[in-house]
Formats: C-alpha cells, structure tokens, sequence
C-alpha cells in the first residue's frame, strides 16, 4: 500500500529572488583541490603532483596526515618530480601543538593533506600551531594542497563529518540529517567555496545542493560548491585562476536569483534553480567571477533554448524508482535513471544522466530511488510521487538554458549554466500538490 499516492507536477516551478553570490580571493598561495584517488594509477598523477612541485618552486614537501598509513605512494613521486625533500608527518591531537610539527610545517613550500576523516583534521586542528604552520606556508606564497578528506577542509565552509558520513539517500529523505554538519573558516583557503570529494562516483550531487541552502540560511553564506572527482583536480593560483587536471570532472553549483530552498527537519530537501556546471580537464576557471576563460576544443557554443523541450508525443510510462529492469530509459529528450544511489554502479548512473543533457540541448534527466516513482503523460507532462512510509526527493538535471556542451574524447561530459533542481516527491506537511 502507498504511504503516499498524490503526485506531484514538477514542470514550471515559481521561484523567488536570492541575493547575489560574490567572491573575493585572498591571500599568496596556490591551492590545488584533488577529490581522491591512488597516485599509481593512471597518468593524472604526474599532470597534478608535477603542477604542485612547479608552483612550489621545486622546494620541500610535508606530507600530513592524523592517522600512520603504510604504502604511501606520494613521497616518491614528489621526489621523482623533483621536490627538494619530502616529510611526512602524522599530527594528532596530542602533538598539534607541538613546536617541532610547527617548524616542519612552517619551512616546507609544499604541503599535502591525506584523505581520511575530515573530522579529525577540524577537531585536532583547530586553534593549534599546526593549523597557523599550514596557513604561514599558504600565506608566503606555498602550495597547500588535499586529497579527499583533505580537500575538503581547503574551502571556506568545511563539510566537517563530525557525526558520520551524509549519504545521498540520506539527505534526499531528511534535509536536516543530523549527519549534514559545517565548520567555517577552519583553513579558508578557497574564499566562498565548499568542496565535496569523491563526487560523481558517490552520486553525492544532491548533498552538495543542500549544504550550499544550509549555507545560506543558516550560516548566511552564499557559497559555490565545488564537487571534485578522483583523480582530478582544481589547481588555483593566487588570482583565483582554476585549471581543471585529471581524468574526471569538476562539478559548480552556484546560488542564482532565482534559487529557493526549502530544509525542514524530518522533511525530504527541496531546493531549486541551482546553477549547474561541469568541468573536464582543460577548463581554466576565473573562480571570482565564475567565468570560463579557457575551454577544451571538443566544448562547442549551444543555443538550447531554441531547441524544443518534447517532440512529438511521448509514450505513456511509469516508473518505480526502485524497480527491476533497465535502470536508463529515455522519453525524447528526458531521461530517466532508477536506482540510483542503490544500484551497483553509482557512477554509471550519475554519468548516463550527465551524457544525456550534454549531447542533447534542452535535455532534462531524473534521478530516481526507492520510494519515488515518476510519471510521464502524452504531453511529456512529468510526475512524481512517493510509494513507500517515507517520503523522499528526486534530482532533476536541467539543460534548458545551458550555453556551452560537449563531451570529451574519454566521454567526459561539459555543461555550462544547466540548472539543478531537488524536488520533492511528496512531504508529510503536503501531502498533495495539484499542477
């Protein structure tokens, strides 16, 4: 039996004006931004380490972490890329204070983050030498860099996970979960951005939306998300120039006039007209002003505006977001992922939508999971509903009114200025919302 059978018509949202996002950059250094990933894997290694080495002038590396890891591959890396000398360190609460931590910190022109729990970085950290070494550093002109957990604290707002890892699924049923925890300026080294690791291959798209709308309504900050892919990274000058390097993509989502937000305890997120971009390698970013200065070859100019958003009829369909069956279906110019965040290949999921809305102008592609269904009417009229005990939202992926497309020779895809939405399926406050 259905908790909740009412659907709910998700074309031609009315949205309300937000205030406008500005970013100023600051400070000397450089920031490289990596969203995970095994060095020895790949050819990325060496476009990303070696940009670190160049900026860093060749100098010294501390490499940090607060957990011993064994196996780390990056020490002789660093030296094969011609850094003058590599240290690694292990700083945990009880020696983040300690001056010979600091002193190692302080002389080195290049400092690396391991991956981990980000959580123990912001409570270890915070307030201690260790913290004010990596910012000296940052601050005479050196490399502050990161790796997943790493990465994460290099932004302006934190995604802390103090209390456990946010999972998709999680935050699409609850857009207070009490795993959705933010620390500001804790190292503050990318001014207005938040990043998020591991990105497309977690599917982690609709956390990102809702942690920028717990930024602005509870911290009253209007903050770009930056979701970064393994093996790929954001290599930022002290300009706020951003070279997009690696394999996968970097994902911006940005507050626009038209954003509005919804995040009620208990209640699945809603949160609508987000700007939505998409960076493969090759991208050149002015991070200020959010404008592409540089962009790969295969990114051609669109008009997808012009381009009509259903031809002809459609074929009548259901679909249950956790059913059986092929999980990709495509109505014209929508299509529909099913098991998203529950099915094996996470990653294939997120990416068959992303393809989608790159190669076809004026595209539009739904998320779906267990206990959402959708429907789509001869009209291309586009439902959803809830079908289980607790309610949920699904993601809507927008290309109408996207400028710039393309998709790279390892089919990587680039959108500009899509549009993200987190709708809805139902809430138990309403139950019932008529077109």
């Amino acid at each position: 039996m259905l908790a909740h059978t009412a659907y709910r018509h998700v074309a031609g949202f009315v949205l309300l004006a937000a205030c406008a996002l500005t970013m100023n950059a600051s400070g000397q250094g450089y920031i490289c931004a990596e969203g995970g990933g095994n060095p020895g894997k790949g050819n990325w290694a060496e476009e990303v380490f070696g940009w670190m080495v160049e900026k860093g002038a060749k100098g010294g590396v501390v490499i940090i972490g607060a957990v011993p890891i064994e196996n780390d591959e990056r020490p002789a890396l660093f030296t094969r890329l011609g850094a003058s000398s590599v240290t690694s360190l292990v700083v945990t609460q009880e020696n983040a204070d300690s001056p010979d931590v600091e002193e190692t910190i302080r002389n080195a022109s290049i400092v690396f983050i391991r991956g981990g729990d980000q959580s123990r970085y912001v409570n270890w950290w915070t307030g201690t030498k260790t913290q004010k070494a990596i910012k000296s550093v940052y601050e005479k002109g050196g490399v502050i860099a990161g790796t997943s957990a790493g990465c994460a604290v290099l932004g302006e707002i934190t995604y802390d996970a103090r209390h456990g890892g946010l999972s998709p699924n999680d935050i699409l049923h609850d857009a207070r979960h009490p795993d959705l925890t933010l620390t500001a300026d804790f190292l503050g080294f990318s001014p207005g951005i938040l990043y998020d690791t591991h990105f497309t291959e977690r599917g982690r798209l609709p956390r990102l939306a809702a942690m920028l709308a717990a930024c602005a309504l509870d911290l009253k900050r209007e903050i770009v998300g930056l979701g970064v892919d393994p093996r790929t990274a954001v290599c930022v000058d002290p300009n706020g120039m951003a070279e997009i390097r690696g394999e996968g993509t970097v994902t911006m989502l940005r507050i626009t006039d038209s954003t509005v937000a919804e995040l009620e305890p208990g209640s699945p997120p809603s949160v609508v007209g987000l700007a939505y971009s998409q960076w493969p390698a090759g991208y050149v970013v002015d991070l200020n002003s959010k404008t592409v200065l540089k962009r790969p070859e295969f990114v051609k100019h669109v008009l997808s505006e012009q381009w009509p958003r259903a031809f002809g009829e459609a074929t009548p369909m259901r679909i249950d977001g956790g059913s059986a069956g092929d999980p990709i279906r495509y109505q014209s110019n929508v299509c529909i992922i099913s098991r998203v965040w529950t099915g094996k290949a996470v990653s294939d999921a997120m990416h068959a939508g992303q393809m989608w809305v790159s190669s076809v102008p004026g595209a539009q592609a739904f998320y779906l999971d267990e206990g959402a269904a959708l429907t789509v009417e001869k009209d291309f009229k586009v439902l959803v509903a809830c079908t289980g005990e607790k309610p949920r939202s699904v993601v809507l992926l927008r290309g109408a009114g996207m400028q710039w497309a393309g998709i790279s020779p390892t089919e990587k895809p680039a959108i500009e200025e899509a549009t993200l939405d987190i709708v809805q399926a139902c809430a138990p406050d309403k139950p019932e919302s008529k077109p």
